[in-house]
């Protein structure tokens, strides 16, 4: 990637604004001179270019919709790689995404079914061909200035008449608003699970909501397992009969009483609106997408702008404003001092999984196996002095049995929280209360407020027992910081029970001071009660990869966004507790270990 007076330039094309951001890749508008237009390009990041899963990936959705030749599915011009950053050139479009349209208002029926009409096209073409989207949502459908609809993002797709490395039964691969219930627990995908989404959405621009919300994203996910489907006229009265009986069909969670292709439920849909006039009070498409072009156009980030993101890793410094001689020289030296550190611990940069935070969950296997590089509690305690972990626990002591060691550890607390201590587990209770929740944080007390880059890993022995689990409750690791502006971050890694499921889950979630929830990632495996397992959570700060190991097995990891404010934080690290009202629940927790 260069950078010249004009701008910065990847392979024919030069970059002129940011208009995306994920956990796979950062998009943005570029012109090529040789065909005098301009694309998007959607660009993987450099240090998920280096990984070969994230690789094989992106050049499997590139090679998918070069197969995929269809005026509703969005065309790739070209794909490189410059200096070990891979792009892909796409046709640039400037009506937004269907979900930037819903933002504006309220779409009229007949608006409803040409835009499923055109989806549907595209997915049942797809389908012929063998592959399944497993991703459909508003956010991956585009619009351009005439009201064209065109689906993207096939980095999920799995292609039905050939087996792929990358596409193994019993991984959950999607977005839990609009994930199917055979795909939520890694069972077989067809062009019926596409199908499921494609009611999701239609109930979506039905009714302005989706189905199914809740405050985590497991919890979502379980409720298209299990939860009834709420009636669309119960949310919008306006909803005709005929809609609501063809969503009510697309979202049966048995995939044999679904629609069986896509092009069957676009007629029925199409049959369904014949007789609907549009209301006076609806915006059209039209309308809607200009206001869409208007809003994007404002949030375009220039490369000059300090929010946006460098193409490559190389460019950081380039592309920031410039920093006094003092900070770049102790910007140097902390770098070096990470790279020296890396290497010399040998640190583990964990694999396939991609940021999200209203992102997809991504490689979540139901039977997950161990990254390679990973260690084992044991390998980790007979590892050279220099290299081990620290045992932040006293609970062989016979010395402070039956009270928590105030000199290594500090609580924060409900006042429905017991702490006991003895024979090497420490036991944390929760009596029945009758408020909203109650939580019980255990801290490490020295050191405490460690900095981002100080972070590194933290582990534990986890037992959650059985018995009265309430609705909601669990027990994990913890890493949190409080927010300058009075918000509060945190990550978790623990097991958790929702909805009497029991699951070990990882979740990175952000709140404002008002209590707002703004960001969340969450991933999730299933586990057994009265089972001791080792939780752990890693942190390579150079790239800010988080992730979240049950017995050295990857449940879930991301690529934190925010880092720079992150970087600038004062962290505890130490286990939490929580329990929903009347809930009676008892966790052990045995050798809690950080990496120095």
């Amino acid at each position: 990637m260069a950078q010249n007076q004009e701008g910065m330039t990847l392979g024919s094309y030069r970059v002129t604004s940011q208009i995306g951001k994920g956990g796979m890749a950062t998009v943005y508008k570029a012109y090529q001179a040789s065909m005098d237009r301009f694309v998007a390009l959607k660009v993987l990041p450099q240090y998920h270019s280096k990984d070969p899963s994230f690789a094989k990936r992106f050049i499997q959705e590139a090679r998918i919709i070069a197969q995929l030749e269809h005026k509703n599915i969005l065309p790739v011009y070209d794909f490189g790689d410059e200096e070990g950053v891979s792009y892909m050139a796409m046709r640039y479009l400037e009506g937004g995404s269907l979900q930037d349209i819903l933002s504006q208002g309220q779409l009229s029926f007949t608006d409803i079914a040409d835009i499923m009409s055109q989806i549907c096209e595209g997915l049942d073409y797809a389908h012929r061909q063998g592959i399944v989207h497993r991703d459909v949502k508003p956010s991956n459908i585009m619009v351009d200035s005439e009201g064209a609809i065109y689906i993207t993002d096939f980095g999920f797709a799995k292609i039905l008449k050939n087996s792929s490395e990358l596409t193994v039964t019993g991984t959950v691969m999607g977005t839990p608003l609009y994930m199917a219930p055979e795909q939520s627990v890694g069972g077989e995908v067809d062009a019926r699970t596409d199908i499921y989404a494609l009611g999701v959405i239609l109930f979506e621009m039905a009714t302005g909501q989706p189905p199914f919300q809740a405050e985590t994203p497991m919890a979502v996910v379980l409720a298209h397992i299990h939860n009834p489907l709420p009636i669309p006229q119960s949310i919008n009265p306006n909803v005709p009969d005929k809609i609501q009986n063809i969503i009510l069909k697309a979202l049966s969670k048995d995939p044999e009483h679904r629609y069986q292709t896509a092009r069957e439920l676009a007629d029925s849909l199409t049959r369904a609106t014949e007789k609907i006039s549009t209301k006076t009070e609806s915006k059209t498409l039209g309308i809607l997408t200009a206001e869409v072009r208007k809003s994007l156009a404002s949030k375009a980030i220039l490369p000059t702008d300090e929010n946006f993101t460098p193409v490559s890793t190389k460019l950081n410094i380039e592309t920031t404003p410039p920093s006094s001689p003092l900070k770049l020289i102790l910007g140097g030296i902390a770098v070096l001092a990470l790279v020296v550190i890396a290497i010399f611990l040998g640190v583990i940069f964990l694999r396939d999984q991609p940021s999200q935070t209203s992102e997809p969950l991504v490689g979540v296997a139901a039977e997950p196996t161990a990254p390679a590089g990973s260690e084992s509690v044991s390998e980790a305690a007979s590892a050279p002095e220099t290299t081990a972990p620290i045992l932040y626990d006293d609970f062989n002591d016979p010395a402070y049995d039956g009270t928590l060691n105030t000199r290594i550890w500090r609580t924060d607390m409900d006042k429905a929280c017991l702490i006991t201590q003895n024979e090497g587990e420490l036991t944390v209770t929760n009596e029945s209360v009758n408020y909203d929740m109650d939580t019980c944080d255990i801290l490490i007390e020295h050191p405490s407020n460690v900095k981002f880059s100080e972070i590194k890993s933290i582990e534990a022995k986890i037992l959650y027992a059985s018995g009265d689990k309430g609705s909601y409750a669990g027990q994990a690791l913890m890493i949190s910081a409080n927010l300058p502006d009075g918000g509060y971050w945190y990550a978790l890694c623990g097991p958790e029970v929702a909805d009497n499921e029991l699951v070990v889950g990882f979740w990175i979630a952000r709140y404002t001071a008002s209590e707002e929830l703004i960001e969340e990632y969450y991933a999730s495996a299933a586990i057994e009660s009265d089972t001791w397992y080792t939780y752990q959570m890693e942190l390579e700060a150079e790239t800010g990869t988080l992730s979240c190991l049950r017995d050295g097995d990857l449940i879930g990891a991301t690529i934190l966004e925010n880092l720079e404010e992150l970087r600038s934080l004062n962290f505890e690290r130490g286990l939490t507790a929580w329990r929903a009202p009347h809930a009676i629940s008892t966790t052990k927790i045995d050798d809690f270990w950080i990496t120095p």
